[in-house]
C-alpha cells in the first residue's frame, strides 16, 4: 500500500511537471538585491521605444531551457526570458538538516556552487547585452529591481493560465526572436539557396572568431541548438554561458575552442548536405591550419565552468 502511494505521488508529480514544464511565477521571482555588477548601459530614445513596444503586448509560453523559461510575444517578434530560480534554491528538507554538523559543510559548499552558477548566468546576460547585442538580438536586460519604470505584463503559461507580472520586481531579458540555424538551412536548401547558405556559414565563422578576438567565449558548445538566424545573420540564442577570458585570444587555445564549437555542426552538415559540410569544414581548416589533424574533440566540462573556473 505504501509503495503504491509513493508511486502515485511520484507519478502525479511527474505528470504535473510534464504539463507545466515546472513553471510557476514563484520560480521566476527572486529576492536578489541591488548589485552594481548587474548595471547595464543605458538605452537611447529609439531603443527605449522598441523596449516599450515589445512590452506593450501579452506573452505566451514558448519553451524552457536549463537556465530560463521563455515566453513569446503576441506578434511573434520577441521572446522574454526569466531565470529559473528554483535551480538555485534548496529543497525544503535541506533547511531541516542544515544545522547538523554532518551535513553543514556539504550544504554550505552546495549553496556556494549554486550562487556561482547564478552569478555566471547574470554575468553572461550582461555580456550579451553590453557587448554582443548584434550577435544575440538582445534589446534589453533588467537585472536590478526598479521602481515605476515598467508596468504590468500579462503572460500565459503552458496550461493556458494567465498571470500578471510586476516587471519592476523581476529580472528578465528581451530578445528578438530568431529562427533555428538548422531549420533555416533546411528551408534555404529546399529553396535551392545553397549560395545563400554558404554566405550564412561564412558569417557564422566570422562571428565566432570576432568574439574570440574580443576575449569573449561562449562556453555552451551546443552550436546547433544555441544558434539562430535573424535578418540573415547568425545569432546566439542561449546567453547564460558567456565569459570574458583573454586566453581565447591565444591562437592555440582559440583553435581548439573553434574545433570544439564546430565539430558536431560540421558532422551534421556532412550527414545532411555533404557539399556544405565540405565547404564549412574547409573554412575551419583555413583558420586552424594543418594543426587540425592533431586536434581532438573535447567535451566541455560544464561542472568546472559552473564551479567558477571561468568566473570573472
Amino acid at each position: 500500500m505504501i509503495s503504491l502511494t509513493v508511486m502515485l505521488i511520484y507519478g502525479g508529480g511527474r505528470a504535473y511537471f510534464y504539463v507545466t514544464d515546472g513553471f510557476a511565477v514563484s520560480n521566476i521571482t527572486s529576492e536578489l538585491t541591488y548589485n552594481p555588477r548587474w548595471n547595464t548601459r543605458p538605452l537611447n530614445k529609439a531603443q527605449w521605444e522598441e523596449v516599450e513596444e515589445a512590452l506593450s503586448q501579452p506573452y505566451h509560453y514558448f519553451s524552457k531551457g536549463c537556465q530560463s523559461y521563455v515566453f513569446e510575444s503576441q506578434d511573434h517578434q520577441y521572446v522574454l526570458k526569466f531565470i529559473k530560480y528554483q535551480r538555485f534554491r534548496n529543497h525544503f528538507w535541506v533547511d531541516w538538516i542544515g544545522d547538523l554538523p554532518l551535513f553543514a559543510k556539504y550544504i554550505k559548499d552546495k549553496n556556494h556552487k549554486k550562487r556561482k552558477k547564478l552569478e555566471n548566468i547574470l554575468n553572461g546576460w550582461c555580456i550579451a547585452y553590453d557587448d554582443l547585442k548584434r550577435e544575440t538580438g538582445v534589446i534589453y536586460v533588467h537585472l536590478n529591481k526598479t521602481e515605476d519604470q515598467f508596468g504590468t505584463l500579462f503572460i500565459t503559461d503552458k496550461m493556458g493560465v494567465e498571470h500578471v507580472l510586476q516587471l519592476d520586481e523581476m529580472e528578465f531579458m528581451i530578445q528578438r526572436k530568431a529562427k533555428m540555424l538548422t531549420d533555416t538551412i533546411h528551408q534555404m536548401m529546399a529553396n535551392d539557396e545553397e549560395e545563400g547558405v554558404k554566405t550564412l556559414l561564412v558569417k557564422l565563422l566570422k562571428t565566432i572568431l570576432l568574439e574570440y578576438e574580443r576575449g569573449i567565449s561562449d562556453n555552451d558548445q551546443a552550436l546547433m541548438q544555441n544558434t539562430g538566424v535573424l535578418d540573415g545573420n547568425p545569432v546566439h540564442i542561449d546567453l547564460g554561458q558567456f565569459v570574458r577570458r583573454s586566453d581565447v585570444q591565444n591562437p592555440q587555445l582559440m583553435k581548439q575552442q573553434l574545433f570544439n564549437r564546430t565539430y558536431l555542426f560540421t558532422d551534421w552538415l556532412n550527414k545532411h548536405y555533404p557539399e556544405l559540410g565540405q565547404y564549412f569544414g574547409g573554412l575551419v581548416v583555413q583558420v586552424i591550419g594543418p594543426q587540425i589533424s592533431e586536434l581532438k574533440y573535447q567535451v566541455k566540462d560544464h561542472n568546472a565552468i559552473w564551479e567558477g573556473e571561468l568566473l570573472n
